[in-house]
């Protein structure tokens, strides 16, 4: 398409209803892109896919366009292309469709960064409510597999995990707290830097804070858990002892449950 077509597509264009928005899919097997829709109001006329750095659209930003004509019924598609550039990291291209029954272009979605198989991809992200001490662990589950495992900096709970791209179950856990289970996770595709939350009063292991809970740290109460195997759980403050701030952490979050994605 010249630069005049384009030119007209851009600035011709404003405000208009549209019944049924296109959309943007990845195909996996091919490694390309297929923007399409059906509107029957474009029945018979000339449709046109832009996908661009950033808006406003310009010549310079224009990563893909392409010209179709939608059929009898006003479905229209353009189907396996790929941008000029391939995008990375969190970078993300725009894609609209326009046409000669339209005065405006239509969001399409997006064009984002796709990892290859064996790509390695690092997750980032912060894990809420985890002491002073010690660390959660967070790991990455192919199965029954661990994938890759990582721990989160005790004081501020930044982590970082790097496994090959893939779909995985996200777990973090640490001793007397709720876990976070995340099942079913794109790490490719995932939104970085995530803040995940523990709570802390989860003695027993049972993924709720209870009253159970109370009577495991009152029945430890001045005891010193780097000195008596088994008892990490209980000391939910991390000062190696057993007391009265480790009671008054699990009524505080009597209830909470650990969090399982995506919900039931």
């Amino acid at each position: 398409l010249s630069v005049v077509v384009v030119f007209v597509m851009i600035v011709a264009m404003s405000a208009s209803a549209f019944a049924a928005e296109p959309t943007t899919t990845y195909n996996e097997e091919e490694g390309n892109w297929t923007t399409s829709g059906t509107n029957a109001a474009y029945a018979n006329s000339m449709m046109t896919v832009v996908a661009v750095t950033g808006e406003p659209i310009s010549v310079s930003s224009i990563q893909y366009i392409d010209q179709t004509t939608a059929d009898a019924n006003g479905a229209y598609s353009f189907a396996g292309y790929l941008p000029k550039v391939d995008p990375t990291g969190e970078v993300e291209y725009l894609v609209f469709v326009g046409g000669e029954k339209l005065s405006a272009p239509i969001p399409a979605g997006t064009i984002y960064a796709v990892a290859s198989e064996n790509e390695n991809v690092t997750l980032t992200g912060t894990v809420g409510k985890i002491g002073d001490k010690t660390s959660a662990t967070v790991a990455l589950y192919n199965g029954e597999t661990v994938v890759a495992t990582a721990a989160a900096d005790a004081t501020t709970g930044a982590f970082s995990i790097t496994a090959p791209a893939g779909i995985y179950t996200l777990k973090i856990t640490k001793p007397g707290h709720t876990k976070y289970i995340y099942n079913n996770v794109d790490i490719a595709t995932l939104t970085l830097d995530d803040t995940y939350t523990l709570y802390s009063g989860d003695a027993n292991d049972d993924d709720v804070v209870g009253v159970t809970d109370i009577t495991k740290v009152i029945g430890n109460l001045e005891k010193k858990p780097s000195q008596t195997e088994g008892l990490a759980s209980v000391d939910v403050n991390d000062d190696d002892v057993v007391g009265v701030t480790d009671i008054t952490m699990v009524i505080g979050n009597l209830e909470k449950v650990s969090t399982v994605l995506p919900a039931a």
